[in-house]
């Protein structure tokens, strides 16, 4: 990853959280930008997201449903050649990382 994507990356990962948070309010709950991955053309990025609670997928819709509305909050916040277009997908390790720990913990369990 150049110096510049890595700048950009970070950049869309900064404005998008202060989006998420400021301008649209609680209506998605517990959602932290995790990561940002920018195409090496800088035209397209994934923002990664994590959402604490059962209705995971159901915010990640909503979220979805508001992504023009976040694309032209960071077009106007962006002094960029080309904003990249985002795209959000709901980020699993936070999941990943609680069963991985269960199943630690049931295995020590079951060794005493």
């Amino acid at each position: 990853m150049s110096k510049r994507t890595y700048r950009v990356n970070e950049l869309i990962k900064e404005e998008v959280s202060q989006i998420l948070l400021k301008e649209l309010g609680s209506d998605f709950g517990f959602i932290t930008v995790l990561a940002v991955d920018t195409r090496r053309d800088l035209r397209h990025a994934t923002v990664w997201v994590s959402i604490i609670g059962e209705k995971a997928k159901a915010i990640l819709t909503q979220l979805e449903d508001k992504e023009k509305n976040i694309q032209s909050q960071l077009n106007k916040r962006l002094v960029l050649k080309y904003v990249p277009k985002l795209t959000f997908e709901l980020d699993h390790s936070g999941e990943y990382a609680t069963e991985m720990g269960k199943t630690l913990k049931k295995i020590r369990n079951d060794q005493k």
